[in-house]
């Protein structure tokens, strides 16, 4: 699977390329970081250049000249990153980086015209980066169709002991599920896949959990240890938030599209953004 990662060199926050780069090594062994300097932001500022010969301080830099600048530096932080990231790795881990002059959207068009699975990963702080906000990472992941890892800035790596995939065992098979799967297959470790449904269809969740846990594990054709669990309750987030944090995952999974339903709505948006903002931890938009 391909691993894109949204740089987020410049920003206010502690970057998250380290936890990026320790994470791909135990799951790939390739890692594609782009850093866009969009045009439609830059505006002519002063630049350090003083002329004593004259009384103008500084000079005015064109949006071309401050585009060129940007590439560039961005390039030198990363170089300079990179190189000491690369010798606490130990390990060959491919990585190649996209810096120029685009929009995030069109370069990551242009990345995913051929139909490989990928996971873009982005920050979840990001004043000064390339994406604005929150709701800006979670647009990305509606718009392609890829899974998108959002990490919080400052999160120490070690690989994952307990993970969480939510999941609606009322729908059909979803392929979405089946690429987390796939995708965190390499780190070999238990994973809870867990419903939320009124106390009311309990018993008939558990059923259909049960039969959705025999189909993923033909589907994955593996040992991958996976187990099924139903939780009860009418506030999604905070049913969720809550039994997250009490069972200490360290890695979550949660959809992106929206269930309709007239009495619970499990896949909505505002859910997603809840989560994000409630949990410290790294979180799969699928």
């Amino acid at each position: 699977m391909k691993t894109i990662l949204i740089s987020d060199v410049g920003g206010k926050q502690e970057t998250i390329i380290p936890y990026a780069l320790n994470l791909t090594k135990h799951i790939d062994n390739k890692i594609e970081i782009v850093h866009v300097v969009d045009s439609r932001v830059q505006q002519g500022v002063s630049s350090a250049y003083s002329d004593s010969q004259s009384f103008q301080v500084g000079e005015k830099l064109s949006t071309t000249m401050i585009i060129e600048r940007e590439v560039s530096l961005v390039k030198s932080r990363l170089d300079k990153l990179l190189s000491v990231e690369a010798s606490k790795l130990n390990f060959p881990l491919k990585v190649y980086t996209i810096v120029e002059e685009n929009s995030i959207e069109n370069l990551l068009q242009t990345i995913f015209k051929v139909d490989e699975p990928s996971i873009i990963i982005s920050s979840s702080a990001l004043e000064g980066t390339i994406l604005n906000d929150i709701d800006e990472s979670l647009e990305l992941a509606k718009i392609f169709n890829n899974l998108s890892l959002i990490i919080t800035p400052g999160s120490k790596f070690t690989i994952p002991k307990k993970i969480l995939i939510q999941y609606d065992f009322e729908l059909e098979i979803n392929d979405g599920v089946f690429r987390v799967l796939d995708y965190l297959k390499p780190l070999n470790i238990p994973i809870d896949v867990v419903g939320v449904t009124e106390i009311d269809k309990y018993p008939e969740m558990v059923i259909k959990s049960e039969a959705w846990q025999q189909d993923a594990s033909n589907y994955m054709n593996s040992s991958l240890p996976i187990t099924t669990n139903i939780l009860t309750g009418n506030q999604q987030a905070e049913v969720l938030s809550s039994f997250i944090q009490t069972n200490n995952y360290d890695l979550v999974a949660i959809p992106k599209d929206m269930k309709t339903s007239p009495s619970i709505n499990v896949f909505s948006k505002d859910l997603s953004k809840q989560l994000l903002e409630s949990l410290d931890i790294p979180v799969i938009i699928y």
